[in-house]
C-alpha cells in the first residue's frame, strides 16, 4: 500500500476514533444530557453545510458541470432519504434527544445497525474522494474530515447509548459502536478506485456524498428544531458554519 492510500486510510482511523471517544463518554457515564447533545448534533449539521456549499458541490461541478453535479448531488439526498424513510434511521445522532423515555431512539436491531454502518461507509467514501491527488490533504479534504469528525462524535454517544437503553453491557454497547464505525475504513476502498478512474466518477461521488451530508444536515435540522428552541439550534448550527468558513480562510 503506497503513502497516498495509508494517507487516506489514517485519515478515516481519525474519524474512527472520534466516534469512539463518544462511545466512551456514554459508556462511561451514561447518556449525555438533550442540551449537549442539541448542541453537538446542530453544530456538526452547519459543519457539514458549510463543506457542502463551499467545497463539494463547487469541486463536483468543477468535474461535471453544474447540472450533472446537481444531479449527482440529488442521488445522494434521494438514496439517503429512502434508505432513512423506507429502511431505518441512518443517523442516531440526529434523533437522539426526542424524550426522557428516549420516544427519539429506534429500537436496537439490525437494520438499525446495517443502516448507520452503510452511513459510516458513505463518511468514509467522502473522506477518500474529498483527498486531493497524490495525497495533498487541501482544503476540501481537511473541511471534510473537520466536518465529518464533529458528526462522529455525537454519532458514536449516540448510538452507544442506543445499545446501553437496549439493555447491553457497556463493553458490548462500546463493541457494537467500534463494529459499525469501522465501515468508516471500509468505504476509502471505494474511494481510492475512483481515484483511478476518469474525473467523472469522482465528482460523481463527490456529488453524492455531498447529497448525503445535505440529508444529515437537513434531518438534523428539523429534528433538533421541532424538541429544542429554535433560536440556540441555529446559533449552534451558525458555530458549525463559522468553524468552517475561519478554518477554510486560514487555509488560503
Amino acid at each position: 500500500m503506497g503513502g497516498f492510500e495509508e494517507y487516506i486510510f489514517l485519515r478515516a482511523a481519525v474519524a474512527v476514533g472520534v466516534s469512539l471517544v463518544g462511545a466512551c463518554l456514554a459508556t462511561a457515564f451514561g447518556r449525555a444530557s438533550h442540551r449537549v447533545l442539541c448542541a453537538l448534533v446542530s453544530f456538526a449539521a452547519g459543519a457539514l453545510l458549510a463543506v457542502v456549499l463551499t467545497e463539494l458541490i463547487p469541486e463536483s461541478s468543477q468535474r461535471l458541470g453544474w447540472l450533472r453535479a446537481t444531479g449527482a448531488t440529488l442521488v445522494g439526498l434521494g438514496l439517503f432519504y429512502v434508505i432513512g424513510k423506507r429502511l431505518s434511521l441512518l443517523c442516531p445522532a440526529c434523533d437522539a434527544t426526542a424524550t426522557d423515555e428516549m420516544r427519539g431512539f429506534l429500537r436496537l436491531s439490525w437494520l438499525l445497525i446495517a443502516a448507520v454502518a452503510f452511513h459510516a461507509f458513505m463518511d468514509g467514501v467522502a473522506i477518500a474522494v474529498s483527498t486531493g491527488e497524490h495525497g495533498r490533504l487541501g482544503r476540501a479534504g481537511l473541511l471534510t474530515l473537520v466536518a465529518v469528525s464533529y458528526h462522529k462524535l455525537p454519532e458514536g454517544l449516540a448510538l452507544a447509548t442506543l445499545c446501553l437503553a437496549a439493555g447491553r453491557r457497556r463493553l458490548v454497547a462500546f463493541a457494537i459502536t467500534l463494529g459499525v464505525e469501522l465501515a468508516t475504513l471500509v468505504g476509502p476502498f471505494l474511494g481510492l478506485l475512483l481515484h483511478h478512474l476518469p474525473g467523472m466518477w469522482l465528482g460523481l461521488a463527490i456529488g453524492i456524498a455531498a447529497g448525503s451530508f445535505c440529508y444529515v444536515t437537513a434531518f438534523a435540522m428539523i429534528e433538533e428544531m421541532r424538541e429544542h428552541e429554535k433560536g440556540s439550534v441555529l446559533a449552534y448550527a451558525f458555530l458549525g458554519i463559522a468553524s468552517i468558513l475561519l478554518l477554510s480562510l486560514a487555509l488560503m
